[in-house]
């Protein structure tokens, strides 16, 4: 008869069901404080597209108050009589994705002294002129940043050095046709690239290592550097696409972590510091969103003041003009000159 197979030690089998079970709990813990941050996201967009409508709003209203203010004028010219009216060349290209409006913006330029466009999509696709075909395309995390030269009609991109191989050291250079565009150009790429995060594990401890020296998450990400200092110009980050991206890394890192654990034979749990320090950075991000949110619902308040305000300022110079209307009108006198 075949001898049975030795069961495992107890304290084996127990370890391995504490590990599991660990591993279990980290990542429901995980799991949550992303949510959260999401969550946080979304409620930024939100009030985000609130600001927007009612900053719509006020601009609308204000366009009143100048269709207000000129019947006025015209109103005065009645009364005196006057009425008037104004009088990459060796890559073989690839059909280039449709644009997604409202997301990719186009940049028309010279790359490597050739025509070309540049879009700024899900990747940076380096295109013909047309549009119709691209020949080359960067993801962002491969951007370690850009120097703007100081004739101001050109940047130079850098690429970090852990994807040498495949985009090599050399920066590329983007000479615009509308150099006044760069400003936009580079706020769009900072934007993508805070957004997608560092992909590379290296990359992420050599941001944390700089934020804890005192540099703010875009600039350990992205260098802005301009050869002409008293040229340089500031770039607004998005809170939105910044949180993308912190919440990208931050599970990035966590799963990092989480793999290295199963090949350590620990069924995905990881050590209880390392799991306080992510969840101490995730409550961070959340901490950092809620004040966001904070700012935002406070200036919203004020646009809405701001808004009733005109509206009730509107409201009392409509009457007034109406009511001067009545009585110019009712006026046997009243004759007017048209020019």
């Amino acid at each position: 008869m075949a001898q049975r197979r030795a069961s495992p030690p107890r304290e084996q089998r127990t370890m391995a069901e504490i590990e599991k079970e660990t591993h279990k709990v980290q990542a429901e813990t995980i799991k949550t404080i992303s949510m959260m941050i999401n969550v946080n996201v979304d409620t930024l967009e939100t009030v985000g597209r609130q600001i927007e409508m009612t900053e719509g709003d006020l601009r609308k209203l204000a366009s009143a108050q100048e269709d207000l203010n000129e019947s006025q004028r015209l109103l005065n010219q009645i009364r005196r009589g006057i009425f008037s009216f104004g009088s990459t060349a060796k890559a073989k290209p690839l059909p280039l994705p449709n644009k997604m409006d409202g997301h990719d913006k186009d940049f028309q330029c010279k790359v490597g002294g050739r025509n070309r466009l540049v879009r700024l999509s899900t990747v940076m696709y380096v295109a013909s002129e047309s549009a119709n075909e691209f020949y080359s395309s960067v993801p962002y995390q491969y951007v370690d940043g850009c120097v703007v030269k100081k004739d101001m009609k050109s940047v130079s991109l850098f690429f970090r050095g852990c994807y040498a191989e495949t985009v090599g050291t050399k920066p590329m250079v983007i000479d615009f046709k509308a150099p006044a565009l760069i400003p936009e150009f580079v706020r769009e790429l900072k934007d993508r690239i805070l957004q997608k995060g560092a992909a590379d594990s290296t990359v992420r401890d050599e941001v944390r290592d700089k934020m804890s020296a005192g540099t703010a998450r875009g600039d350990a990400l992205f260098t802005l550097a301009f050869e002409d200092p008293s040229k340089a110009f500031v770039v607004q980050e998005d809170i939105v696409k910044k949180s993308q991206g912190i919440i990208q890394d931050l599970m990035r890192d966590y799963k990092d972590l989480e793999t290295q654990s199963k090949k350590d034979g620990k069924q995905g749990a990881i050590e209880m510091d390392q799991v306080t320090d992510l969840t101490l950075r995730g409550l961070d991000i959340i901490s950092s969103q809620l004040g966001d949110i904070k700012d935002d619902l406070e200036q919203h308040m004020k646009l809405l003041i701001q808004e009733e305000q005109m509206m009730m300022s509107l409201t009392i110079q409509a009457d007034s003009l109406t009511q001067q209307n009545k009585e110019l009108l009712a006026k046997d006198e009243c004759c007017c000159v048209i020019l």
